[in-house]
């Protein structure tokens, strides 16, 4: 019975965290917003206990800053701050899009495939996040194929701490037709497992979506009250 119990408890607790994950990454909440365990339970009609377990993991992950007086807000990016997470993608990134390309397999690549058609399907759709949905698939099914379970854990830690930016990019549809345009070469190189064109690619598309995001920042910043 305990452990039923227990079991119980890690099921919603999880499900909290990716209720909340999925709101931060849409956009629910705006940077510096501050978040509570009492209002997200209200909310969400659950106990403190797994909001406060869930809300602990969104920091970690980069997601939400604790408060030294209670509570969470959303972290507002800063052009250093992007510098800094890019210069790490950057190293990552191209790195695991050539493992990938080298790595090729029939299963993989049509999962790609896949992802990018959705991408397709949804380029004009207002509600973007089943847009971000097949972008999160195109990223996994890639950095998946690369066979490396901690550069795929790494890479997405790194990402989170911009997750909510990133609809800043994912609602305009000219930056999600750049955006596919880029995966597609991304795509190309692997089918032909040219790991040093996929790398290559793989960069390349990094640099554009850190200018979509130096952009949002910017127009933030000069948007703000203090500006």
């Amino acid at each position: 019975m305990p452990d039923e119990a227990l079991q119980r408890s890690l099921s919603l607790r999880q499900q909290v965290y990716e209720r909340l994950r999925t709101d931060l990454r849409t956009g629910e909440y705006e940077p510096s917003q501050r978040l509570t365990e009492i209002g997200i339970a209200d909310t969400l009609g659950v106990s403190r206990t797994p909001v406060r377990e869930a809300l602990g993991m969104l920091s970690h992950d980069g997601l939400l800053l604790q408060l030294p007086k209670g509570g969470f807000r959303v972290p507002e990016i800063q052009v250093e701050d992007l510098n800094d997470i890019f210069e790490l993608r950057y190293l990552l990134e191209p790195y695991a899009a050539g493992l990938a390309a080298r790595n090729a397999y029939h299963d993989g690549v049509s999962g790609i495939h896949a992802a990018i058609q959705s991408e397709k399907r949804n380029l004009t759709d207002h509600k973007y996040m089943n847009f971000i949905k097949a972008s999160d698939n195109f990223r996994r099914r890639l950095f998946e194929m690369a066979g490396n379970k901690r550069l795929l854990t790494a890479i997405f830690q790194v990402e989170a701490q911009v997750q909510s930016n990133r609809t800043e990019i994912r609602d305009d549809w000219s930056n999600r037709t750049a955006i596919i345009a880029e995966q597609e070469r991304i795509l190309e190189a692997v089918c032909v497992r040219n790991a040093e064109n996929a790398a290559r690619a793989m960069r390349a598309h990094l640099t554009t979506i850190k200018n979509m995001l130096m952009t949002g920042v910017q127009h933030q910043a000069d948007s703000s009250p203090s500006a």
